[in-house]
């Protein structure tokens, strides 16, 4: 689950997994494949990453968890 989607300025997506996730490294990438941002999730975040959009242009996104195969688009108008 995603929330919100689409996100707008100052604000931030919330991607909840449904489960508790291991401590892992996670990329976001822009429509052309470009990595955006980079971040590391840890325990403490049970099954949930925030991601802030400030910064960002509009358009699609793309959230890859490459350690569990998480792949989830996003969007910021």
């Amino acid at each position: 689950t995603v929330r919100p989607n689409p996100a707008q300025d100052a604000q931030a997506w919330e991607v909840v997994f449904g489960a508790p996730l291991p401590a892992q490294g996670w990329s976001l990438y822009d429509a052309m494949g470009r990595v955006v941002r980079t971040g590391r999730g840890s325990d403490s975040e049970v099954g949930a990453l925030r991601i802030g959009t400030d910064g960002l242009s509009e358009g699609q996104y793309t959230l890859h968890l490459p350690t569990s195969g998480v792949v989830v688009r996003l969007l910021k108008q």
